[in-house]
């Protein structure tokens, strides 16, 4: 049905949209956040760069 499939479509560009501002407003801020990261984790690959310093 082409009414549902412009849905869905139209849903996954808006969450794509969302995910792309997010990163954004992360990687601006990133510089200026302060996040405790326990130290098991400090060995993790994260999705952002940034987060150990």
């Amino acid at each position: 049905n082409i009414n549902n499939d412009y849905q869905i479509i139209k849903q996954m560009a808006e969450n794509d949209r969302r995910q792309e501002l997010m990163d954004d407003w992360l990687q601006k801020k990133i510089e200026t956040i302060y996040v405790r990261i326990d130290p098991n984790w400090k060995g993790c690959d994260f999705k952002y760069k940034g987060w150990l310093k």
